[in-house]
């Protein structure tokens, strides 16, 4: 790229590069989205296993654990599947598409980009979703200490929560 001196840009390689770029930022959100929801999982399921409350175990009059409701492992589950298939789909993206495209790149072949644009632009759109849905979810199973900073869901959350507008909107991306 180039600017002259009376303010032209100049691009000197093809334009395509640009979606290469895209490609690699939606590619990295989708990691970043996998990991923030597998390590909310961590916490939330860490706090599950050690919160007491309401119903005593029989035979006890020790409170029941939180991990012991179905209900609370009707949220915990679905969240730790969906981190984990996250990163796989991103591996799996990264390791079988983009290292071949890449190299095509080099040889000023384009013709993978637009299907890794496609791919990309959609589950950038579906990780980031799972991964702000998800986050929040479990925030709430952890009640009022889900809101604590020292949880660190509640971080984890605020750096997840871009992931809808960044490198395009979600609404568009579906």
């Amino acid at each position: 790229m180039s600017i002259t001196k009376t303010g032209d840009f100049k691009m000197k390689a093809n334009p395509k590069i640009i979606y290469q770029i895209m490609v690699q930022t939606r590619l990295m959100i989708m990691f970043g989205a996998a990991l923030n929801l597998s390590r909310a999982s961590v916490v939330a399921t860490r706090y599950a296993v050690c919160r007491r409350q309401f119903a005593n175990v029989k035979g006890s009059t020790e409170e029941r654990k939180l991990i012991d409701y179905q209900t609370h492992m009707d949220i915990l589950a679905p969240n730790i599947a969906a981190g984990l298939c996250l990163n796989m789909a991103a591996r799996e993206i990264n390791e079988k598409i983009v290292k071949k495209s890449n190299k095509m790149i080099m040889e000023d072949d384009y013709k993978l980009l637009d299907v890794l644009h496609h791919f990309t632009s959609g589950l950038k759109a579906l990780g980031g979703e799972m991964a702000y849905n998800g986050l929040d979810e479990m925030r709430q199973a952890c009640g009022g200490a889900g809101f604590l900073t020292a949880s660190g869901i509640a971080s984890l959350w605020e750096d997840v929560a871009p992931y809808a507008t960044y490198e395009g909107v979600n609404v568009v991306m579906f």
